[in-house]
């Protein structure tokens, strides 16, 4: 219900739900887009622009975006005019409070419903409500990953994968074999399932099973793994990419 184009400007127009407004990129680089539910994102290096009201215009360039899956909490990573310093900005109008000083020099960000995490020259460093249940670790080391759903969040570190907020309703303590260093290389977080990537290059999934949920395809050689934060997983490797679990017309 919400067209866009590719002009061969290299900027990106699209049309609202009722087709009577344009929304335009600068032309800067790929364009990015985050499609959740009815609402959409697209975004570049110079500009973002939303089927909601956000405004990181104080932004001159802007190096990720991430989103809650609502699109009501949206933070970017971006530097400001004069500035090489790297700093997260958050969009004003949501739960989601702005991002801590601490996050000043981030380099990846993740975001769920009234939580948000970065990793920083600090480490890790997280704000917003705290997800009930396990409590978050107090430090971590070198962290190479963080992110985030709606009820809980894991991260990876020299000493391995940790996972914190309600783990036991949906089963998602991490499995023994994972958790120690170097066991993983990569993982993703669905909304009540999670899968790693193993050092040995095998993805190893856990959580609540459903109907919608399989166990990954065999593969070799995997190099990158994603989530959907709802039952899909992707999964590239030396032939390509692989997907598995939620609806049955998603591409395989």
């Amino acid at each position: 219900s919400k067209p866009c184009a590719l002009l061969k400007s290299g900027q990106v127009q699209c049309a609202d739900e009722f087709g009577t407004r344009l929304r335009s990129l600068p032309s800067a680089g790929p364009v990015h887009p985050i499609l959740l539910n009815n609402q959409s994102c697209h975004w570049n290096q110079k500009s973002m622009s939303c089927s909601v009201d956000i405004d990181f215009s104080a932004l001159e360039s802007i190096l990720t975006v991430a989103v809650d899956r609502s699109l009501n909490d949206v933070c970017a990573i971006g530097t400001r005019s004069g500035s090489t310093t790297r700093e997260v900005m958050c969009r004003q109008e949501m739960s989601l409070e702005q991002a801590p000083q601490s996050t000043l020099g981030a380099r990846s960000l993740s975001v769920g419903r009234g939580n948000a995490c970065a990793i920083s020259p600090n480490g890790i460093n997280c704000w917003g409500t705290e997800f009930k249940g396990e409590a978050r670790p107090a430090s971590f080391l070198d962290p190479i990953k963080v992110e985030l759903t709606e009820t809980y969040a894991c991260a990876l570190d020299v000493f391995g994968l940790v996972c914190w907020g309600d783990l036991t309703t949906h089963n998602l303590q991490v499995p023994s074999i994972l958790g120690g260093p170097g066991a993983v290389t990569d993982f993703a977080l669905g909304k009540n399932r999670a899968c790693a990537l193993l050092s040995t290059g095998v993805v190893q999934c856990w959580g609540a099973s459903t109907v919608l949920d399989e166990e990954p395809p065999a593969m070799i050689g995997v190099t990158a793994i994603y989530g959907s934060r709802q039952h899909a997983f992707c999964a590239i490797d030396a032939l390509g990419l692989h997907c598995w679990g939620g609806d049955t017309m998603f591409p395989r």
